[in-house]
């Protein structure tokens, strides 16, 4: 009886284990750079991700990093949207979502607001700087029924 419960140990250990991995077997599905400068001059570099989740589940996996410069190229703020959603071909909706903020040269970063509403998760905030006009900061991750995530 003790060889027998032993046995069922290891093995729960090992499937336990093994569900660790695949939980963290993600790769990157889809990848964009862009830069944009705004009227001001001002910069926002903008990095959207999406990853493939290999687990059993129909879960994907996504962020939109926005890194917003001043127009002599000097760093306000890098402010992430990350998202995680389910799907299942019907339907599909956030799981999670949480921001990720740096900021840089004086530059502050508030007002943060994060709206979820069935398939989207909404950012939106400010960066303020004494002397300095204040910049917008949006963004927003959606998925579809069959798993494809879009961005703005």
């Amino acid at each position: 009886m003790k060889k027998l419960c032993s046995f069922f140990m290891v093995l729960t250990l090992l499937f336990s284990i093994t569900g660790f991995c695949f939980a963290a077997n993600l790769e990157i599905e889809t990848q964009e750079i862009t830069v944009e400068t705004l009227e001001d001059g001002s910069i926002v570099e903008t990095i959207f991700t999406v990853y493939r989740n290999y687990a059993r589940t129909q879960t994907k996996s996504a962020y939109v990093t926005k890194t917003y410069k001043e127009s002599d190229g000097t760093k306000a703020a890098t402010v992430s949207l990350n998202v995680t959603f389910s799907y299942d071909g019907n339907d599909a909706w956030v799981r999670s979502s949480y921001t990720d903020v740096s900021e840089y040269n004086g530059w502050k970063y508030g007002s943060e607001r994060i709206s979820e509403s069935g398939n989207t998760a909404r950012l939106s905030a400010t960066l303020t700087k004494s002397g300095e006009a204040g910049k917008s900061v949006s963004a927003w991750l959606s998925c579809s029924a069959n798993g494809t995530v879009t961005r703005g």
